[in-house]
């Protein structure tokens, strides 16, 4: 089975993560979550688009982890057929958990990833993104949607890690609430 992050937008010149790489970690611990088992949490404030850490590990074919995938860590599409795979070479960023209203969010930037800050974040805040992952439907069952269940407790909780496709409208005709909603 496979499953990506699906919510990985591209760097616009994003220098300041560049420049502050994966030694970061400085701003960042690891400790007991709420949402899932082990979390990483800020140990100092952070602004929006302020970078936090890079996601790091190796950058392998989703090919060659297909088998070895026994475990919840997250691997991160970058491209196609390439992911980073936290397991070998990683960092802590890997506890990240789910959120369906996250406080960071993935940004690529060539086949590295940066964890950003999407909102203020506050000293001890547990960091979370949206994995919005991707299964192929040909390996969607109910165990599988049982195993990807979303325990985050936000009020918009999806109750799902999978990515959910908006629907689109089936005519042309825009509801009273859509309208109210566009004001």
């Amino acid at each position: 089975m496979r499953s990506k992050s699906a919510n990985v937008r591209n760097a616009n010149d994003n220098e300041a993560c560049r420049k502050k790489g994966s030694e970061s970690e400085k701003g960042v611990r690891i400790k007991q979550s709420t949402i899932h088992g082990t979390g990483l949490f800020s140990t100092k404030k952070y602004l929006p688009g302020e970078c936090i850490i890079e996601y790091a590990g190796k950058v392998r074919r989703w090919s060659d982890c297909e088998d070895e995938r026994t475990s919840y860590t997250c691997l991160m599409g970058i491209e196609r057929n390439l992911v980073i795979d936290p397991r070998i070479q990683g960092n802590i960023a890997r506890f990240i958990n789910h959120c369906c209203s996250p406080n960071c969010e993935a940004v690529l930037d060539g086949k590295k990833v940066f964890i950003q800050a999407a909102k203020r974040i506050h000293k001890d805040d547990e960091l979370t993104i949206d994995y919005s992952l991707i299964i192929p439907l040909s390996d969607q069952t109910l165990a599988t949607h049982y195993k990807y269940t979303c325990r985050c407790g936000s009020p918009k909780c999806r109750s799902t890690m999978l990515q959910v496709k908006k629907k689109k409208p089936t005519s042309g005709c825009i509801s009273k609430a859509q309208k109210a909603r566009q004001k």
